[in-house]
């Protein structure tokens, strides 16, 4: 059965809507091309098709908010807004550890390690999982969800998306812009292969910081791919990046077959919906493909990128047109995960005992210093985004994937000057002050901590790698089929998974829809192209490109008996480090999180997730004093992890991982950034009544006291009746 196939829907000849080929829409992005203006909006059909759509096909409103998403609703873009702090729990004894929750959060790699733990039945009870609620403007939805293992890599695998090519691009395609408009316009609408990444120099002279990722960027290229010519890269095949995330990619099959989930959470290749790949453009562009492809094969084996290609006769009986479809390969490995997939999975973790927060925005993440010179999470505070209050949560376990929106994770130990810092140690060596009586939570009367503290304050407080934005196009659209002109075998070009050179085309639902008396099948796709930098607005020309010279002929929307519409158009931005594929870090003993995934988060959220809960167990290992900071970078270059969280199957792993890992040498960032000695932690701890402050809880905010946050010593009360006379002398 076919999970994407909905019941048929009746309506009467007076409802059906004329489908108006994507005018409206096309109008609105040509307008933007010759303003040479980004998408900063989000585009919509007229009222009319909207509804149409909307009674058509409910589910997909439901489940991608099309037609119900606007600018407003990328807020969290905007500077800051999804920062997130690390501040030490003024009162970590407020609640026991059986409390304690395994909470996950964001976007896919959060979700689905949710769901591995609601269906290995280990305390299912204790599941939370989170997410802000605002479902159209993730990247979840913008993205197409295509799962292609060979696109599991970094960009400049390509030679049309390094660095070098991309700036030469840029300029020619501002001065064809500048000179010959005309020409431009019908270049961008008419060359499929047209469509390249792109620099927003506006965008990058406001961020010039930006400059050292493009740098490092171009580094790692030359250690993976060198000068696109056998022997000029730096590093052996087994040593690079593609080695790892392409096998990392493949297992999803493996971990989501294991989910038992009622509906399928990946539509895999077959002859009703291939995973098609489609070589499109000149003979030089696919060549280029052909080329790039193989060289991917040989660095990470043939067998995961196994494929044939289509026939001529095949391609035609499919629907598309040869002439225009010159190749294609069906990869059997590749494939698509459906829209539903965050409601099933959300679904599996209710179902199982566990809470799911659709409107969860974190905040604040609580630590304590525990043994080992180490820190761990005890709470969480997180915004209702609806009601708009603040709640806390009990923490076992934390698991972040928080998506591009969010570029800062800043550690904020208690306030504690270098010059008190330096009056302290002064005082102690000349035997001014007991040590006893200086109440410093995570730094000791000495030069060596000192040291430390001054370090940290230079430092930067962000813990995460820089990251910047990359920008592609999401276009929805609805396509209608007369049934009594094509054929059905015709239509399974509507059905296949397309994947093509930055840019992709997957089924979102399809339909058979009576109009009075005569029958017709509905079809809502999906196609996404990119990609713009470093910014969050794709490029207009983009959307023109990947619709009008890609969508239009490849499909042949043009054909008799077929009607379409674009029913939405808005820019997805992915968050991309210098590595261009994931990052991650376990900051805490009971903390991972990942980051800057780019372009591969939906093809890697499987093993992504069981990768957190195979970091998050040796995490655990190195808190405990089980082993050594040097045996956990060691585990991370062998994925010698032993047992997995939740995981009963065998170890799934064997690459070097370690290349994606921040602090590899030494896990414990938190603990660093705080200046924490457990030993000198622990003689504050008995002088004071840290664990046991009063918290203000109003119900909707947690406040630190304020004689948490000055430090208080034994001459607190004398100080507070001083400044209490004061205070009455001033007035």
């Amino acid at each position: 059965m076919d999970p994407l196939k909905y019941e048929a829907v009746h309506i009467d000849a007076s409802e059906d809507v004329k489908l108006r080929s994507g005018d409206k829409i096309i109008d609105e992005l040509e307008k933007l091309v010759m303003k040479n203006e980004p998408l900063a909006d989000v585009l919509v059909a007229d009222p009319d098709t909207l509804n149409h759509f909307a009674t058509l096909f409910p589910e997909i409103v439901q489940s991608n908010k099309v037609g119900k998403t606007s600018k407003d609703d990328f807020k969290m873009w905007e500077k800051h807004n999804n920062d997130v702090n690390i501040e030490l729990d003024p009162n970590p004894s407020s609640f026991t550890t059986a409390e304690g929750m395994d909470v996950y959060i964001g976007g896919p790699a959060a979700l689905a390690g949710a769901a591995i733990q609601a269906r290995s039945g280990q305390n299912v009870d204790k599941v939370l999982y989170g997410q802000c609620g605002n479902v159209g403007a993730s990247n979840w939805k913008g993205s197409a969800s295509y799962f292609h293992i060979r696109d599991a890599v970094p960009v400049y695998y390509w030679p049309d998306n390094n660095g070098a090519y991309t700036l030469y691009i840029t300029i020619k395609h501002y001065l064809q812009r500048k000179f010959q408009p005309e020409q431009y316009l019908k270049q961008v609408q008419s060359e499929p292969g047209w469509n390249k990444l792109r620099v927003n120099f506006k965008a990058y002279f406001k961020d010039p910081s930006v400059t050292w990722l493009f740098m490092k960027n171009q580094w790692n290229a030359l250690k993976d791919v060198g000068l696109y010519m056998p022997g000029t890269a730096l590093h052996s095949a087994k040593d690079s990046t593609a080695y790892t995330t392409c096998r990392h990619a493949s297992l999803t099959h493996q971990i989501l077959d294991e989910l038992n989930a009622p509906k399928p959470l990946i539509m895999k290749s077959n002859h009703l919906q291939y995973a098609l790949y489609t070589y499109l453009g000149s003979d030089k562009d696919i060549g280029m493909t052909l080329k790039t492809i193989n060289n991917i094969a040989q660095t990470v084996g043939e067998d995961l990128l196994n494929h044939r290609f289509l026939t001529k006769e095949e391609i035609s009986d499919r629907g598309y047109d040869p002439k225009f479809v010159t190749k294609a390969a069906v990869f059997e490995n590749d494939g698509y995960l459906p829209h539903y997939i965050n409601g099933v999975m959300s679904e599996m973790v209710a179902d199982a005992g566990g809470k799911v927060h659709d409107n969860m925005q974190l905040l604040k993440i609580l630590v304590k210093p525990i043994e080992n010179d180490d820190t761990t999470v005890t709470r969480i505070v997180w915004k209702d985004t609806t009601t708009g209050r603040e709640h806390t949560t009990p923490i076992k376990s934390l698991y972040l994937s928080l998506g591009p929106s969010m570029r800062q994770l800043k550690v904020k130990p208690p306030r504690y000057s270098i010059v008190k810092h330096t009056q302290d140690i002064l005082s102690v060596k000349l035997g001014l002050i007991d040590e006893r009586s200086i109440i410093s939570f995570t730094n000791e009367p000495k030069l060596c901590s000192l040291a430390g503290n001054v370090f940290n304050k230079i430092r930067p407080s962000n813990i995460m790698n820089k990251i910047m934005s990359a920008a592609g196009i999401s276009i929805v659209f609805m396509v209608k089929v007369d049934k009594s002109v094509v054929p059905d075998s015709k239509m399974n070009r509507f059905r296949d998974h397309i994947d093509g050179h930055n840019k992709h085309i997957v089924r979102l639902a399809e339909k058979e829809v009576w109009v009075g008396d005569k029958a017709y099948q509905y079809f809502v796709l999906q196609t996404t192209g990119g990609g713009h930098f470093p910014i969050k607005d794709a490029h207009a020309e983009t959307g023109l490109n990947v619709f009008k010279a890609n969508v239009i002929p490849l499909l042949c929307l043009e054909d008799e008996g077929i009607e379409y519409d674009i029913i939405q158009v808005r820019s997805c931005a992915r968050g991309i480090t210098a590595q261009n594929v994931f990052r991650m870090s376990a900051p805490a003993a009971n903390m991972v999180m990942i980051y800057g995934i780019g372009g591969i988060g939906m093809t890697t959220m499987a093993p992504n997730a069981l990768l957190m809960k195979a970091i998050m167990g040796l995490r655990q290992k190195v808190s405990n004093g089980s082993i050594s900071t040097t045996e956990f970078k060691l585990r991370m270059k062998t994925c010698d992890f032993h047992d997995i969280l939740h995981w009963t199957k065998p170890n799934p792993f064997d690459r070097n991982y370690a290349q994606f890992i921040d602090f590899l040498s030494n896990p414990k960032e938190i603990s660093k950034k705080f200046g924490i000695s457990a030993s000198w932690f622990e003689k504050v701890l008995k002088r004071t009544n840290y664990g046991h402050s009063k918290i203000f809880d109003n119900g909707s905010t947690i406040k630190q006291s304020k004689t948490f946050l000055r430090h208080q010593t034994p001459y607190a009360n004398t100080i507070r009746r001083i400044r209490t006379l004061s205070n009455y002398f001033k007035k």
